[in-house]
């Protein structure tokens, strides 16, 4: 990477380097960049079976109406506004 690309960087992002920054911070993207790619290679090569092996898994159940609560119509009675045995609240976008 160049001083230019920084600078272009920088510029993108509004961000305020000095000259001496511009010239240190390609050095550094670089080394950055470096230890990403060696994080990837790691990441890519790691088996997944483990992880599944330890029985992690998504554990769904069927959405089920339970009756609701004894005092449902109690509650509705004390909202400033009801309809249709729901309480009526304002539009929120």
């Amino acid at each position: 990477m160049k001083p230019e690309d920084v600078k272009k960087l920088a510029d993108l992002s509004r961000v305020e380097l000095s000259e001496q920054d511009l010239q240190k911070m390609p050095g550094e993207i670089d080394s950055i960049l470096g230890y990403i790619q060696n994080i990837s290679e790691v990441a890519a090569s790691v088996d997944e079976s483990p992880i599944e092996s330890a029985g992690t898994r998504n554990v769904t159940r069927p959405d089920e109406f339970t009756g609701g609560f004894a005092d449902t119509q109690a509650l509705i009675n004390e909202a400033p506004a009801s309809q249709d045995g729901y309480v009526k609240v304002k539009k929120v976008l």
